[in-house]
């Protein structure tokens, strides 16, 4: 074989190496996405959790970590635990949204966003979408699968492609397109400490406009590292039959003591 076939060869295979390699990130409009950010961070990490659907029809809990990001992935972007800003956010091709709200105490829910028309959240949805093309724009850098993506913290490709941190704004509500502030942050030894960060997930539908927000669950970061979703508690079926039964039960007593 001469050199010029070896050459064109090695070229060859280089690029199936590379692109072996490079991992196309797993975006689809509807998708909930989850940005994680340290302000001092040369890199935020966002991450793909899966459609939105998923979440408003669980019945059980969801483990984030370690399924769709690694604690790897957020030491290589430089994301500090104890400085740690993010956020769950999602569209659909029909500008609903899905916002997360982080909870002051964590035993009380949070006030619902309230939903709005297309005009009211097609900002938002535009915000939501650049983030994801940074994100896929970014698919092969180092570090990143296809579940989570490793961007340059000030990535801004014309404002239609733009890191996490250029999507949320310094207001931390997607460059004041948002009614309010959709990040939970962590404090100064948090992983030392024993109480955990929670944030509330909201669906809104452009339906629904001037209505409070469906809430799903809530996303709860342990000081360990875990990030765990956890439904809105739906009671079984057999509950609901003990509630009936137990209502009729009520209604029997009364009618008895009212003939009495």
């Amino acid at each position: 074989m001469n050199l010029k076939k070896i050459a064109v060869l090695s070229v060859v295979a280089g690029l199936l190496g590379a692109a072996a390699e490079a991992q196309t990130f797993n975006y689809n409009t509807g998708d909930l996405l989850l940005g994680f950010r340290t302000p001092s961070a040369p890199q935020d990490v966002v991450v793909d959790i899966g459609a939105a659907s998923i979440y408003s029809s669980t019945t059980v809990p969801i483990t984030i970590s370690g399924n769709y990001f690694t604690s790897s992935q957020l030491s290589t972007a430089g994301i500090d635990m104890n400085n740690l800003f993010f956020s769950v956010f999602a569209d659909s091709a029909s500008d609903d949204l899905w916002i997360t709200r982080m909870r002051s105490d964590n035993n009380t829910q949070t006030t619902p966003w309230i939903a709005g028309n297309i005009f009211a959240q097609g900002p938002t949805a535009g915000r939501i979408e650049s983030i994801a093309n940074g994100a896929i724009d970014n698919s092969g850098s180092t570090g990143s699968s296809s579940t989570a993506v490793l961007v340059p913290a000030n990535f801004n490709a014309g404002g239609s492609d733009i890191s996490y941190t250029v999507g949320i704004g310094a207001n931390r509500n997607f460059g004041n397109t948002f009614q309010g502030i959709a990040e939970g942050n962590t404090q100064s030894g948090f992983t030392s400490g024993s109480t955990s960060l929670i944030l509330d997930l909201y669906e809104l539908d452009t339906a629904r406009a001037g209505q409070a927000g469906t809430f799903l669950g809530d996303f709860e970061l342990a000081p360990n590292g875990t990030l765990t979703f956890d439904p809105v508690t739906v009671p079984e079926p057999t509950s609901w039959a003990t509630f009936g039964l137990g209502a009729l039960l009520l209604g029997a007593v009364r009618k008895f003591r009212r003939k009495q």
